[in-house]
Protein backbone atom coordinates (compact mmCIF):
# COMPACT_ATOMS: atom_id res chain seq x y z
CA UNK A 1 0.00 0.00 0.00
CA UNK A 2 2.91 2.37 0.66
CA UNK A 3 4.24 1.95 -2.87
CA UNK A 4 0.72 2.22 -4.29
CA UNK A 5 0.27 5.56 -2.50
CA UNK A 6 3.65 6.74 -3.79
CA UNK A 7 2.74 5.91 -7.41
CA UNK A 8 -0.64 7.68 -7.15
CA UNK A 9 0.85 10.63 -5.24
CA UNK A 10 3.39 11.21 -8.03
CA UNK A 11 1.21 10.36 -11.04
CA UNK A 12 -1.60 12.81 -10.17
CA UNK A 13 0.54 15.98 -10.41
CA UNK A 14 2.23 14.68 -13.59
CA UNK A 15 -1.20 14.12 -15.17
CA UNK A 16 -2.45 17.55 -14.08
CA UNK A 17 0.72 19.20 -15.40
CA UNK A 18 0.41 17.43 -18.79
CA UNK A 19 -3.28 18.32 -18.98
CA UNK A 20 -2.48 21.99 -18.35
CA UNK A 21 0.14 21.89 -21.14
CA UNK A 22 -2.41 20.40 -23.55
CA UNK A 23 -4.90 23.08 -22.51
CA UNK A 24 -2.72 25.78 -24.07
CA UNK A 25 -3.10 24.31 -27.55
CA UNK A 26 -6.86 23.90 -27.02
CA UNK A 27 -7.23 27.59 -26.00
CA UNK A 28 -5.21 28.76 -29.03
CA UNK A 29 -7.47 26.68 -31.29
CA UNK A 30 -10.59 28.26 -29.75
CA UNK A 31 -9.23 31.82 -30.10
CA UNK A 32 -8.17 31.32 -33.73
CA UNK A 33 -11.30 29.38 -34.67
CA UNK A 34 -13.29 32.53 -33.92
CA UNK A 35 -10.75 34.86 -35.55
CA UNK A 36 -9.76 33.38 -38.91
CA UNK A 37 -10.18 29.98 -40.58
CA UNK A 38 -7.04 30.66 -42.65
CA UNK A 39 -5.05 31.46 -39.52
CA UNK A 40 -6.38 28.33 -37.80
CA UNK A 41 -5.38 26.17 -40.77
CA UNK A 42 -1.90 27.75 -40.92
CA UNK A 43 -1.42 27.24 -37.18
CA UNK A 44 -2.58 23.61 -37.45
CA UNK A 45 0.00 22.78 -40.13
CA UNK A 46 2.93 24.68 -38.62
CA UNK A 47 2.21 23.50 -35.06
CA UNK A 48 2.17 19.89 -36.31
CA UNK A 49 5.71 20.39 -37.69
CA UNK A 50 6.84 22.05 -34.45
CA UNK A 51 5.22 19.35 -32.30
CA UNK A 52 7.05 16.64 -34.26
CA UNK A 53 10.45 18.24 -33.61
CA UNK A 54 9.55 19.01 -29.99
CA UNK A 55 8.33 15.44 -29.47
CA UNK A 56 11.62 14.02 -30.75
CA UNK A 57 13.49 16.27 -28.31
CA UNK A 58 11.31 15.04 -25.42
CA UNK A 59 12.11 11.47 -26.44
CA UNK A 60 15.82 12.28 -26.17
CA UNK A 61 15.22 13.96 -22.79
CA UNK A 62 13.78 10.69 -21.52
CA UNK A 63 17.33 9.38 -21.31
CA UNK A 64 18.32 12.31 -19.08
CA UNK A 65 15.32 11.67 -16.82
CA UNK A 66 16.27 8.03 -16.22
CA UNK A 67 19.89 9.00 -15.53
CA UNK A 68 18.87 11.69 -13.02
CA UNK A 69 16.25 9.50 -11.32
CA UNK A 70 18.82 6.76 -10.70
CA UNK A 71 21.37 9.30 -9.48
CA UNK A 72 18.77 10.74 -7.09
CA UNK A 73 17.96 7.25 -5.82
CA UNK A 74 21.64 6.52 -5.17
CA UNK A 75 21.73 9.45 -2.67
CA UNK A 76 25.01 10.55 -4.22
CA UNK A 77 24.91 14.36 -4.24
CA UNK A 78 28.09 14.67 -6.36
CA UNK A 79 26.85 12.15 -8.93
CA UNK A 80 23.47 13.88 -9.20
CA UNK A 81 25.06 17.32 -9.64
CA UNK A 82 27.42 15.98 -12.30
CA UNK A 83 24.57 14.31 -14.23
CA UNK A 84 22.47 17.47 -14.03
CA UNK A 85 25.29 19.50 -15.56
CA UNK A 86 25.86 16.99 -18.34
CA UNK A 87 22.12 16.86 -19.07
CA UNK A 88 22.01 20.67 -19.33
CA UNK A 89 24.96 20.64 -21.73
CA UNK A 90 23.26 17.98 -23.84
CA UNK A 91 20.01 19.96 -23.73
CA UNK A 92 21.76 23.16 -24.85
CA UNK A 93 23.24 21.47 -27.93
CA UNK A 94 19.98 19.67 -28.71
CA UNK A 95 17.97 22.88 -28.34
CA UNK A 96 20.20 24.76 -30.80
CA UNK A 97 19.98 21.94 -33.35
CA UNK A 98 16.19 21.69 -32.93
CA UNK A 99 15.82 25.47 -33.41
CA UNK A 100 17.89 25.34 -36.62
CA UNK A 101 15.79 22.44 -37.98
CA UNK A 102 12.55 24.28 -37.12
CA UNK A 103 13.80 27.44 -38.86
CA UNK A 104 14.75 25.36 -41.92
CA UNK A 105 11.24 23.87 -42.01
CA UNK A 106 9.79 27.40 -41.81
CA UNK A 107 11.66 28.44 -44.95
CA UNK A 108 10.86 25.23 -46.87
CA UNK A 109 7.13 24.84 -46.20
CA UNK A 110 6.46 24.02 -49.84
CA UNK A 111 8.29 20.73 -49.14
CA UNK A 112 5.44 19.78 -46.75
CA UNK A 113 2.74 20.60 -49.31
CA UNK A 114 1.46 23.69 -47.47
CA UNK A 115 -0.96 25.81 -49.53
CA UNK A 116 0.50 29.02 -50.95
CA UNK A 117 -2.02 31.25 -49.15
CA UNK A 118 -1.00 29.73 -45.78
CA UNK A 119 2.79 29.86 -46.25
CA UNK A 120 3.40 33.50 -45.10
CA UNK A 121 1.48 32.97 -41.83
CA UNK A 122 2.89 29.49 -41.21
CA UNK A 123 6.47 30.63 -41.92
CA UNK A 124 6.33 33.49 -39.40
CA UNK A 125 4.59 31.26 -36.86
CA UNK A 126 7.33 28.61 -37.09
CA UNK A 127 10.19 31.14 -37.00
CA UNK A 128 8.82 32.61 -33.75
CA UNK A 129 8.54 29.13 -32.23
CA UNK A 130 12.06 28.26 -33.43
CA UNK A 131 13.45 31.20 -31.44
CA UNK A 132 11.71 30.01 -28.28
CA UNK A 133 12.29 26.26 -28.68
CA UNK A 134 15.55 26.07 -26.65
CA UNK A 135 13.89 27.95 -23.75
CA UNK A 136 10.83 25.70 -24.00
CA UNK A 137 13.06 22.63 -23.69
CA UNK A 138 14.93 24.09 -20.69
CA UNK A 139 11.60 24.85 -19.02
CA UNK A 140 10.45 21.27 -19.61
CA UNK A 141 13.80 19.92 -18.36
CA UNK A 142 13.57 21.75 -15.02
CA UNK A 143 9.96 20.58 -14.67
CA UNK A 144 11.17 17.02 -15.23
CA UNK A 145 13.98 17.53 -12.72
CA UNK A 146 11.52 18.79 -10.10
CA UNK A 147 9.33 15.71 -10.65
CA UNK A 148 12.31 13.38 -10.32
CA UNK A 149 13.34 15.06 -7.04
CA UNK A 150 9.90 14.89 -5.38
CA UNK A 151 8.66 18.42 -6.19
CA UNK A 152 5.96 17.44 -8.71
CA UNK A 153 3.20 19.62 -7.23
CA UNK A 154 5.29 22.73 -7.83
CA UNK A 155 5.21 21.87 -11.53
CA UNK A 156 1.40 21.66 -11.43
CA UNK A 157 1.15 25.13 -9.89
CA UNK A 158 3.33 26.67 -12.58
CA UNK A 159 1.62 24.86 -15.44
CA UNK A 160 -1.80 26.06 -14.29
CA UNK A 161 -0.43 29.60 -13.91
CA UNK A 162 1.18 29.25 -17.34
CA UNK A 163 -2.12 28.14 -18.90
CA UNK A 164 -3.89 31.22 -17.53
CA UNK A 165 -1.13 33.63 -18.62
CA UNK A 166 -0.79 32.03 -22.05
CA UNK A 167 -4.57 32.16 -22.62
CA UNK A 168 -4.68 35.90 -21.80
CA UNK A 169 -1.58 36.67 -23.88
CA UNK A 170 -2.79 34.60 -26.81
CA UNK A 171 -6.21 36.26 -26.97
CA UNK A 172 -4.70 39.73 -26.54
CA UNK A 173 -2.09 39.26 -29.29
CA UNK A 174 -4.43 37.51 -31.74
CA UNK A 175 -7.16 40.17 -31.47
CA UNK A 176 -5.02 43.18 -30.50
CA UNK A 177 -6.62 43.78 -27.09
CA UNK A 178 -5.34 46.27 -24.46
CA UNK A 179 -3.24 48.24 -26.90
CA UNK A 180 -1.27 45.23 -28.09
CA UNK A 181 -0.75 44.69 -31.85
CA UNK A 182 -3.25 42.50 -33.71
CA UNK A 183 -1.04 39.64 -34.92
CA UNK A 184 -3.58 36.96 -35.77
CA UNK A 185 -2.27 33.38 -35.77
CA UNK A 186 1.32 34.53 -35.17
CA UNK A 187 0.13 36.10 -31.90
CA UNK A 188 -0.44 32.64 -30.41
CA UNK A 189 3.20 31.73 -31.20
CA UNK A 190 4.45 34.92 -29.51
CA UNK A 191 2.21 34.12 -26.53
CA UNK A 192 3.82 30.67 -26.13
CA UNK A 193 7.37 32.09 -26.29
CA UNK A 194 6.63 35.06 -23.99
CA UNK A 195 4.90 32.76 -21.51
CA UNK A 196 8.02 30.55 -21.33
CA UNK A 197 10.36 33.58 -21.04
CA UNK A 198 8.28 34.83 -18.11
CA UNK A 199 7.77 31.55 -16.25
CA UNK A 200 11.23 29.95 -16.57
CA UNK A 201 13.10 32.52 -14.39
CA UNK A 202 10.18 32.66 -11.91
CA UNK A 203 10.16 28.86 -11.65
CA UNK A 204 13.90 28.80 -10.96
CA UNK A 205 13.58 31.65 -8.44
CA UNK A 206 10.74 30.03 -6.50
CA UNK A 207 12.44 26.63 -6.67
CA UNK A 208 15.66 27.72 -4.94
CA UNK A 209 16.73 24.17 -4.22
CA UNK A 210 16.49 21.24 -6.63
CA UNK A 211 17.81 18.12 -4.90
CA UNK A 212 19.59 20.36 -2.34
CA UNK A 213 21.37 22.24 -5.17
CA UNK A 214 20.78 25.91 -5.89
CA UNK A 215 20.39 26.72 -9.56
CA UNK A 216 23.70 28.61 -9.53
CA UNK A 217 25.47 25.63 -8.01
CA UNK A 218 24.08 23.49 -10.82
CA UNK A 219 25.29 25.89 -13.50
CA UNK A 220 28.51 27.25 -11.96
CA UNK A 221 31.25 26.10 -12.03
CA UNK A 222 30.44 23.91 -15.02
CA UNK A 223 32.34 20.65 -15.49
CA UNK A 224 33.78 19.76 -18.88
CA UNK A 225 31.72 17.45 -21.13
CA UNK A 226 31.59 13.82 -19.97
CA UNK A 227 31.14 11.60 -23.01
CA UNK A 228 30.21 8.60 -20.86
CA UNK A 229 27.26 10.47 -19.30
CA UNK A 230 26.13 11.80 -22.68
CA UNK A 231 26.34 8.28 -24.17
CA UNK A 232 24.14 7.05 -21.30
CA UNK A 233 21.56 9.71 -22.16
CA UNK A 234 21.67 8.81 -25.85
CA UNK A 235 21.46 5.07 -25.11
CA UNK A 236 17.94 5.57 -23.76
CA UNK A 237 17.03 8.80 -25.52
CA UNK A 238 17.69 7.83 -29.15
CA UNK A 239 15.50 4.67 -29.16
CA UNK A 240 12.76 6.60 -27.30
CA UNK A 241 12.96 9.41 -29.86
CA UNK A 242 12.77 6.91 -32.72
CA UNK A 243 9.67 5.29 -31.18
CA UNK A 244 8.12 8.74 -30.84
CA UNK A 245 8.94 9.42 -34.49
CA UNK A 246 7.26 6.15 -35.52
CA UNK A 247 4.11 7.18 -33.62
CA UNK A 248 4.14 10.63 -35.23
CA UNK A 249 4.68 9.09 -38.66
CA UNK A 250 1.81 6.64 -38.23
CA UNK A 251 -0.48 9.47 -37.04
CA UNK A 252 0.45 11.57 -40.08
CA UNK A 253 -0.14 8.59 -42.35
CA UNK A 254 -3.57 8.04 -40.78
CA UNK A 255 -4.58 11.65 -41.39
CA UNK A 256 -3.38 11.47 -45.01
CA UNK A 257 -5.14 8.17 -45.76
CA UNK A 258 -8.40 9.05 -44.04
CA UNK A 259 -8.58 12.55 -45.53
CA UNK A 260 -8.81 10.90 -48.94
CA UNK A 261 -11.76 8.73 -47.87
CA UNK A 262 -14.16 11.58 -47.06
CA UNK A 263 -15.39 14.19 -44.60
CA UNK A 264 -17.28 11.75 -42.35
CA UNK A 265 -14.22 9.48 -42.05
CA UNK A 266 -11.94 12.44 -41.24
CA UNK A 267 -14.32 13.86 -38.65
CA UNK A 268 -14.92 10.52 -36.91
CA UNK A 269 -11.18 9.74 -36.90
CA UNK A 270 -10.44 13.14 -35.35
CA UNK A 271 -13.00 12.57 -32.59
CA UNK A 272 -11.75 9.13 -31.54
CA UNK A 273 -8.11 10.26 -31.82
CA UNK A 274 -8.82 13.23 -29.57
CA UNK A 275 -10.54 11.05 -26.97
CA UNK A 276 -7.78 8.43 -27.05
CA UNK A 277 -5.10 11.13 -26.73
CA UNK A 278 -6.80 12.64 -23.69
CA UNK A 279 -7.18 9.28 -21.93
CA UNK A 280 -3.62 8.34 -22.92
CA UNK A 281 -2.36 11.16 -20.67
CA UNK A 282 -3.56 9.16 -17.64
CA UNK A 283 -1.33 6.23 -18.57
CA UNK A 284 1.61 8.49 -19.44
CA UNK A 285 1.39 10.04 -15.96
CA UNK A 286 1.09 6.68 -14.19
CA UNK A 287 3.92 5.17 -16.25
CA UNK A 288 6.20 8.18 -15.67
CA UNK A 289 5.57 8.05 -11.93
CA UNK A 290 6.23 4.32 -11.85
CA UNK A 291 9.41 4.78 -13.94
CA UNK A 292 10.76 7.48 -11.62
CA UNK A 293 10.15 5.38 -8.48
CA UNK A 294 11.65 2.25 -10.07
CA UNK A 295 14.72 4.24 -11.15
CA UNK A 296 15.12 5.55 -7.60
CA UNK A 297 15.26 1.96 -6.31
CA UNK A 298 17.65 0.88 -9.06
CA UNK A 299 19.86 3.81 -8.05
CA UNK A 300 19.75 2.49 -4.47
CA UNK A 301 20.73 -0.94 -5.89
CA UNK A 302 17.49 -2.41 -4.50
CA UNK A 303 16.43 -4.57 -7.44
CA UNK A 304 13.84 -6.55 -5.48
CA UNK A 305 11.85 -3.44 -4.51
CA UNK A 306 12.27 -2.00 -8.03
CA UNK A 307 10.66 -5.12 -9.53
CA UNK A 308 7.92 -5.03 -6.87
CA UNK A 309 7.03 -1.41 -7.76
CA UNK A 310 7.19 -2.24 -11.48
CA UNK A 311 4.77 -5.15 -11.07
CA UNK A 312 2.44 -3.01 -8.94
CA UNK A 313 2.51 -0.30 -11.62
CA UNK A 314 1.58 -2.83 -14.31
CA UNK A 315 -1.36 -4.08 -12.22
CA UNK A 316 -2.59 -0.54 -11.50
CA UNK A 317 -2.22 0.44 -15.16
CA UNK A 318 -4.14 -2.66 -16.30
CA UNK A 319 -6.98 -1.95 -13.86
CA UNK A 320 -7.19 1.67 -15.06
CA UNK A 321 -7.20 0.58 -18.72
CA UNK A 322 -9.98 -1.96 -18.11
CA UNK A 323 -12.03 0.67 -16.26
CA UNK A 324 -11.64 3.10 -19.17
CA UNK A 325 -12.54 0.36 -21.68
CA UNK A 326 -15.75 -0.47 -19.82
CA UNK A 327 -16.67 3.22 -19.50
CA UNK A 328 -16.20 3.85 -23.25
CA UNK A 329 -18.27 0.77 -24.16
CA UNK A 330 -21.14 1.80 -21.88
CA UNK A 331 -21.05 5.50 -22.79
CA UNK A 332 -20.11 5.30 -26.48
CA UNK A 333 -23.42 6.81 -27.69
CA UNK A 334 -23.23 9.65 -25.16
CA UNK A 335 -19.58 10.32 -26.09
CA UNK A 336 -20.49 10.56 -29.78
CA UNK A 337 -23.33 13.03 -29.01
CA UNK A 338 -21.01 15.07 -26.79
CA UNK A 339 -18.51 15.55 -29.61
CA UNK A 340 -20.92 16.23 -32.48
CA UNK A 341 -24.58 16.92 -33.22
CA UNK A 342 -24.31 15.49 -36.76
CA UNK A 343 -26.24 12.19 -36.79
CA UNK A 344 -24.19 10.77 -39.70
CA UNK A 345 -20.87 11.41 -37.93
CA UNK A 346 -22.33 10.03 -34.67
CA UNK A 347 -23.24 6.77 -36.43
CA UNK A 348 -19.65 6.53 -37.73
CA UNK A 349 -18.09 7.33 -34.34
CA UNK A 350 -20.00 4.77 -32.23
CA UNK A 351 -18.55 1.58 -33.85
CA UNK A 352 -15.12 3.23 -34.00
CA UNK A 353 -15.22 3.78 -30.23
CA UNK A 354 -15.59 0.02 -29.72
CA UNK A 355 -12.39 -0.60 -31.70
CA UNK A 356 -10.53 2.31 -30.10
CA UNK A 357 -11.33 1.23 -26.54
CA UNK A 358 -9.69 -2.14 -27.31
CA UNK A 359 -6.71 -0.33 -28.85
CA UNK A 360 -6.53 1.88 -25.76
CA UNK A 361 -5.91 -1.18 -23.58
CA UNK A 362 -2.91 -2.31 -25.64
CA UNK A 363 -1.65 1.28 -25.92
CA UNK A 364 -1.76 1.61 -22.13
CA UNK A 365 0.25 -1.60 -21.68
CA UNK A 366 2.76 -0.49 -24.32
CA UNK A 367 3.31 2.79 -22.44
CA UNK A 368 4.19 1.30 -19.07
CA UNK A 369 6.19 -1.61 -20.51
CA UNK A 370 8.27 0.82 -22.57
CA UNK A 371 8.84 2.99 -19.50
CA UNK A 372 9.99 0.04 -17.40
CA UNK A 373 12.33 -1.23 -20.10
CA UNK A 374 13.91 2.24 -20.11
CA UNK A 375 14.50 1.94 -16.36
CA UNK A 376 16.66 -1.15 -16.97
CA UNK A 377 18.20 0.47 -20.09
CA UNK A 378 16.80 -2.23 -22.36
CA UNK A 379 15.58 0.18 -25.02
CA UNK A 380 17.13 -0.65 -28.38
CA UNK A 381 15.33 -3.95 -29.05
CA UNK A 382 12.08 -2.65 -27.52
CA UNK A 383 12.10 0.42 -29.78
CA UNK A 384 12.99 -1.70 -32.82
CA UNK A 385 9.95 -3.93 -32.11
CA UNK A 386 7.73 -0.88 -31.65
CA UNK A 387 8.95 0.83 -34.83
CA UNK A 388 8.81 -2.23 -37.11
CA UNK A 389 5.41 -3.45 -35.89
CA UNK A 390 3.78 -0.01 -35.93
CA UNK A 391 5.19 0.96 -39.31
CA UNK A 392 3.98 -2.29 -40.85
CA UNK A 393 0.62 -2.09 -39.09
CA UNK A 394 -0.10 1.63 -39.60
CA UNK A 395 1.80 2.63 -42.71
CA UNK A 396 1.08 -0.43 -44.84
CA UNK A 397 -1.53 -2.90 -43.57
CA UNK A 398 -3.78 -0.21 -42.04
CA UNK A 399 -3.62 1.83 -45.22
CA UNK A 400 -4.23 -1.25 -47.40
CA UNK A 401 -7.22 -2.48 -45.40
CA UNK A 402 -8.74 1.01 -45.35
CA UNK A 403 -8.33 1.66 -49.08
CA UNK A 404 -8.49 -1.77 -50.73
CA UNK A 405 -9.79 -4.32 -48.20
CA UNK A 406 -8.35 -7.85 -48.24
CA UNK A 407 -7.98 -10.20 -51.21
CA UNK A 408 -5.68 -13.02 -50.00
CA UNK A 409 -7.40 -16.26 -49.00
CA UNK A 410 -10.69 -14.50 -48.31
CA UNK A 411 -12.29 -11.25 -49.43
CA UNK A 412 -12.99 -8.17 -47.31
CA UNK A 413 -14.33 -4.96 -48.82
CA UNK A 414 -12.44 -1.68 -48.22
CA UNK A 415 -13.19 -0.81 -44.59
CA UNK A 416 -12.33 2.88 -44.51
CA UNK A 417 -11.29 4.36 -41.17
CA UNK A 418 -12.42 1.22 -39.27
CA UNK A 419 -9.92 -0.88 -41.21
CA UNK A 420 -7.09 1.42 -40.20
CA UNK A 421 -7.96 1.26 -36.49
CA UNK A 422 -8.50 -2.51 -36.57
CA UNK A 423 -5.05 -3.09 -38.08
CA UNK A 424 -3.36 -0.66 -35.66
CA UNK A 425 -5.07 -2.47 -32.74
CA UNK A 426 -3.91 -5.92 -33.90
CA UNK A 427 -0.31 -4.82 -34.45
CA UNK A 428 -0.31 -2.94 -31.14
CA UNK A 429 -1.18 -6.17 -29.29
CA UNK A 430 1.63 -7.97 -31.15
CA UNK A 431 4.12 -5.28 -30.05
CA UNK A 432 2.89 -5.49 -26.45
CA UNK A 433 3.27 -9.29 -26.43
CA UNK A 434 6.84 -9.14 -27.75
CA UNK A 435 7.91 -6.36 -25.38
CA UNK A 436 6.22 -8.11 -22.44
CA UNK A 437 8.39 -11.15 -23.12
CA UNK A 438 11.42 -8.85 -23.27
CA UNK A 439 10.47 -7.26 -19.93
CA UNK A 440 10.05 -10.74 -18.40
CA UNK A 441 13.58 -11.61 -19.55
CA UNK A 442 14.92 -8.37 -18.03
CA UNK A 443 13.18 -9.15 -14.72
CA UNK A 444 14.79 -12.59 -14.60
CA UNK A 445 18.27 -11.15 -15.19
CA UNK A 446 17.91 -8.19 -12.76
Amino acid sequence: MRYLREIIHLSLPIFMANLALMGGAVVDTIWLGRYSSLGLAAMSVSFAIYASIYGLCLGLLRGARQLLAQAHGSKSHINLLHNMQQSILFLFLMGLLAAIITAWCATHLYFFGVSLNMIPIAREYLLVLACGLPLQLFYRFFHMLAQVTNQAYRVVQFNIAGLIIRSLLSGSLIYGIAGLPELGAVGSAYALVLNTCLLLPIFLYYTPSIANCSIWKILLPFNRPDLKAIRSILHIGVPSAMSTFADLLSSSAAITVIAGIGLVASASHQIVSNLNGLLYLLHVALSSACGILVSHKIGENDQATAKKIAWLGIQLNTFLALLIMLSILLLRHDIAMLYTSDAIIQSAVVPLLVIVCIYHFSDAQSTIIGELLCCWKSTILASAIHIVVFCIGSLFLGWYLAKFGWHWGFYIEPMGVSGFWIMVTITSFIAVALNSFLLYSVFKQA
